[in-house]
């Protein structure tokens, strides 16, 4: 009979995820991840085989959960430019709410996408989900005569996912709301 896990997987990776987002992968030692999660190394490495492991675990499901809100925020009905505003706005509050810690992808963009092709293909996949849904989003607003027959709504997409990293690096340094708020007006406006 096979023996039950005394933990939860899912909680493990949330504590886990947290300290790496946190800390950064190269910072994170596997006694961090330990007393952050609660549980030993060899139920950690027997579950998630590496610290690697554990990351891109955790990594995905930040991901996901954050690609899939974004999806959803600019896919609901409403004028385009306020579904934007809306979806912009939710990161603005998100940074707001936890300065200088930044977005966890983005974190590992910068820390891990160059040297590890596995964080890079999160980040890529995660980026080509969301333009997606911005470029079917426009294309219908600018069917619909939201957004001017001239305006690309491929270029449009690149540019407004662009100031979402905008919005991102502005938190992880701590940039005062206003300053955020304005990235926002400007990537609206240029719909």
């Amino acid at each position: 009979m096979a023996r039950s896990k005394g933990f939860d997987p899912d909680r493990v990776l949330d504590s886990a995820m947290h300290t790496f987002w946190k800390q950064g992968y190269a910072a994170t030692s596997a006694q961090d991840l330990c007393e952050a999660t609660g549980i030993g190394r060899s139920s950690l490495y027997g579950t998630f085989e590496s610290k690697h492991g554990l990351y891109m675990r955790s990594l995905q499901r930040y991901a996901e959960s954050g690609t899939a809100g974004l999806r959803e925020l600019v896919e609901t009905d409403g004028p385009v430019r306020e579904r934007v505003r809306r979806m912009l706005d939710s990161i603005v509050d998100e940074e707001a709410s936890q300065p200088g810690l930044g977005c966890f992808v983005v974190n590992a963009q910068i820390e891990r996408a160059p040297t590890d092709p596995e964080v890079a293909s999160v980040v890529r996949r995660g980026r080509a989900e969301v333009v997606d849904a911005l470029v079917r989003t426009l294309r219908a607003a600018q069917a619909d005569g939201e957004i001017a027959a001239d305006k690309d709504p491929e270029v449009l997409a690149d540019f407004v996912h662009a100031q979402i990293g905008a919005i991102r690096l502005l938190g992880r340094s701590q940039a005062e709301r206003a300053t955020m708020e304005h990235v926002v007006e400007v990537a609206v406006g240029a719909l």
